[in-house]
């Protein structure tokens, strides 16, 4: 009988990661992206309270043109858009607004976020190596890919990966992959002076099998 190794996508972070919601909101609370399914149909942004006005949220493309605009009411947390494309880099700013719509600030800077889907590792023959393939998306420069053995910290940087091509991970702290539990954090870059600070989770672990 001859020895297998197989890769498995690490199941409580998929789990983690399709039925996670966007953090509580706090008074200091950023304008961030809080969240993206793996879908990467939709996304919450979190948005800086204000008790006094109105918020208004712009999303465009990373080109510019303008896909959809918000507005939403006074001490609003979170502002959220649906039937996003796949793969797809995207840009928010914001401004305060009266209950008319007209304006009393000027527009915050841009943060960008790309909608990814379904990004999974995958097997290297049959070693204790995986690898990533990053999609081709217009305006993004590349992709910096971390690894860690905690869920939550401990994350030290793979490398970096243009779009359309492939990483191969075959270390985790210096040392060779075991049969453990891995955590992969996956951050674009844009090509422009575009603020992104969202990482998308991933994970995976290697099984021992027989056939």
């Amino acid at each position: 009988m001859k020895k297998t190794i197989k890769v498995a996508a690490l199941a409580i972070v998929m789990t983690a990661i399709a039925f996670a919601t966007p953090k509580q909101a706090s008074a200091a609370q950023k304008f961030e992206v809080s969240y993206i399914p793996t879908t990467g149909t939709s996304v919450t942004i979190n948005l800086k309270k204000s008790p006094k006005y109105y918020t208004e949220v712009e999303l465009s493309k990373a080109n510019g043109k303008v896909v959809d605009t918000k507005t939403y009411y006074k001490g609003a947390t979170a502002a959220n858009f649906l039937g996003l494309k796949k793969n797809t880099a995207y840009c928010a700013r914001y401004r305060a607004v009266e209950a008319d719509g007209t304006p009393v600030s000027s527009w915050s800077k841009k943060i960008g976020f790309v909608s990814l889907k379904n990004v999974e590792p995958k097997q290297v023959g049959k070693s204790m190596k995986v690898y990533y393939k990053l999609p081709k998306v217009k305006g993004v420069k590349k992709f910096k890919v971390t690894i860690s053995k905690k869920q939550k910290s401990g994350y030290k940087t793979v490398g970096t990966v243009k779009p359309g091509k492939k990483i191969i991970i075959s270390k985790c702290y210096g040392k060779a992959l075991s049969y453990t539990s891995y955590y992969v954090r996956i951050q674009p870059v844009f090509a422009k002076k575009v603020k992104n600070t969202y990482k998308h989770s991933s994970g995976f672990y290697f099984r021992r099998g027989y056939f």
